[in-house]
């Protein structure tokens, strides 16, 4: 049994980015981009080196931070200060809080106004995300600090000078990733996780129970690597023939980015979506109905979230073909199916409710015919009440 979805399918299923918008700055890169409390905060820097080898950060000029805020993520604000270039940017508990060079961290409750925090490190920051009530940087040096509100933080450094790059949270822990593994329950007590093989992680995100991670191993073409407890990780080689800068976990799907960009329901399975620019995207948000990304040369594209779900790839199962079907939160999507032809003849063949995560769904006909292509479809409110 053929099971397969169409070209047209698969762009109306994938966040792509369409528009540039304002404003272009050349010689800088966006490396992060954070949304909360109605606004949008991009940060980065101006960079030597265009393109680079992992694990080795590309070299910043001194003072060469940037900080953007747009209220939409269409007209932006240039924030003009003399500050060390930025790495990431996160938000949580009412407060940005941005990351980068030489320890720096800066805190904003509204954008323009940004205060320089005591980070108790020189060294650089390089990750810093909010989840379980606090904030969690990494860096350099086996560089790990710890905040309840991005004004006051706690150094946790490791007996250990390797490179931490990301952190991520799920299944009650923090994972933080780089040249080596570390984990901590509470953010304050560090664990080394031990592994058979070192993986040198770029970026690892966390959604519908698994870790995933990105690791260029040594080339320019990523694989990427999957996890459920963080300690033993399986290898998926060569999913993208491209770069991957960073990857995240965003409504319902996993997004990885660099040029282009690739969406994923589960993680395992991936395809690479479209975009105008040529940009090596370094950070995405799903906001108000929106995909907004940044990247070098200062890029900054968005893309309308048509409500199209994205389907996962169809696998066999004891009681039929299964799929995770992903789209918008708090929405109900009819699942349909029709038979491979010249005229596809759609039927529908059951309804899901999604919330905050993928919905995995069961085709138990799906044996009665030779081959079967699949689509799900956005119920609108009027549709919900006239079925009533």
């Amino acid at each position: 049994m053929d099971l397969a979805m169409t070209k047209k399918q698969f762009r109306q299923n994938h966040p792509v980015l369409q528009r540039p918008v304002s404003p272009r700055i050349p010689t800088t890169a966006l490396t992060g981009l954070a949304h909360g409390n109605g606004l949008y905060v991009a940060v980065g820097g101006l960079y030597s080196l265009k393109y680079f080898i992992y694990p080795d950060p590309p070299q910043v000029k001194d003072r060469s931070g940037i900080i953007l805020s747009s209220p939409d993520g269409i007209t932006w604000s240039r924030i003009f200060a003399t500050i060390p270039a930025l790495w990431n940017v996160a938000y949580g508990s009412g407060t940005f809080v941005a990351t980068g060079q030489a320890g720096t961290i800066l805190t904003s409750t509204n954008g323009p106004s940004w205060t320089v925090e005591d980070s108790h490190t020189t060294s650089s920051l390089y990750g810093v995300t909010f989840a379980n009530n606090q904030f969690v940087a990494v860096g350099e040096n086996g560089t790990v600090i710890t905040s309840p509100d991005g004004f006051t933080w706690q150094n946790h450094a490791l007996e250990s000078s390797a490179l931490l790059y990301t952190v991520a949270y799920g299944n009650g822990a923090f994972l933080a990733a780089g040249e080596q593994l570390v984990s901590s329950a509470n953010g304050v007590d560090w664990t080394k996780i031990k592994q058979q093989r070192p993986i040198h992680f770029w970026s690892v995100a966390f959604g519908v129970g698994r870790f995933v991670g990105v690791s260029t191993d040594g080339g320019l073409c990523c694989g990427t690597y999957t996890s459920d407890d963080g300690v033993t990780w399986v290898k998926h080689d060569r999913q993208f023939g491209f770069y991957v800068q960073s990857i995240s976990y965003q409504a319902g799907r996993f997004v990885a980015l660099g040029v282009p960009l690739a969406v994923s329901v589960d993680g395992l399975h991936w395809r690479v979506a479209e975009q105008p620019a040529a940009a090596i995207l370094g950070g995405i948000v799903y906001a108000d109905g929106m995909w907004t990304a940044v990247g070098s040369s200062s890029d900054i594209l968005q893309s309308a979230e048509s409500g199209s779900a994205l389907l996962g790839r169809p696998s066999w199962t004891n009681n039929g073909v299964q799929f995770l079907v992903s789209g918008l939160p708090e929405n109900s999507y009819r699942v349909e199916a029709a038979t491979l032809g010249t005229n596809l003849d759609w039927r529908a063949i059951g309804t899901v409710k999604l919330n905050n995560a993928p919905v995995e769904f069961i085709d138990t006909q799906a044996t009665n015919y030779s081959s079967r292509i699949y689509r799900a479809v956005r119920v609108t409110s009027e549709a919900q009440d006239s079925s009533r």
